[in-house]
Order: structure tokens, then sequence, then C-alpha cells
């Protein structure tokens, strides 16, 4: 089995963000962003990070030599309480090798590590 790693986001990872923009990968969020949005979403994540706001992370397989996708969490209210929301992609051609529930598990770590907040919570659609 694979080792799985977080890199922290960097200028270099924008072609992370560029392999989930697919259809596939994007019909349940209304489908690809223009590259744009990618850009804007990809500095976003850059800001964030120094703000001390959110922390995104490149997933790193030990078998792959580019990012099998990516994990973060950031600063949110839910149920007024102050929480991390979590998420995460995995490129299709990674898919079904467990990537994305071992690189959650290590984001869950980092934010428990942090410990500014007692919950982290995720609303992926289940359809």
């Amino acid at each position: 089995m694979d080792q799985v790693f977080l890199q922290p986001w960097t200028v270099d990872d924008l072609p992370v963000l560029e392999s989930g923009n697919t259809n596939r990968m994007t019909s349940l969020l209304g489908g690809p962003e223009s590259r744009e949005q990618l850009v804007k979403r990809h500095a976003k994540f850059l800001r964030l990070w120094d703000e001390g706001e959110a922390r995104m992370f490149a997933i790193r397989a030990d078998s792959e030599e580019e990012p099998v996708g990516s994990v973060g969490y950031w600063k949110t209210k839910w149920a007024n309480a102050d929480v991390y929301e979590a998420g995460w992609s995995v490129a299709t051609r990674y898919q079904g090798r467990g990537f994305a529930s071992r690189a959650l598990r290590e984001c869950l770590r980092h934010a428990a590590a942090l410990g500014d907040r007692q919950e982290v919570v995720a609303f992926p659609r289940v359809d």
C-alpha cells in the first residue's frame, strides 16, 4: 500500500486544481471552473494559509511522481460553533486506492495539533 503524505500548498500546485477540474469530478459542484476561476482559487489557498485561516495540502503518494489530489481545512461556523470544515479531491485516475481516506486522516491530525477548534465538519455529497 502506498505511503500517503501531505505537502503544504505552494505556488507550484495549480496543476493539482487543474487535474480535478473535469466534468466527471465537478458534476455535483456545478461543472468545471474557468482557468481564471482556478487561478483565483489557487491564489486564495495561498492567501488563506498566510493569514492562518485555512490549511490546504497537495496529497502525495510515494508511488506517484505528481500529486494525486488535494485536502484541507478552513475556519468556519457551524451550529453556532467555531469549527473547521474539511474538503478533499482526488483526481479520477487515482481514485479507489485509499488516497483520500488516508490523506483526510493526516489532515485531521494536522487540524487537531493546531488545537484552536473542537470539531471538524465535512459535507460530502453522497449521491
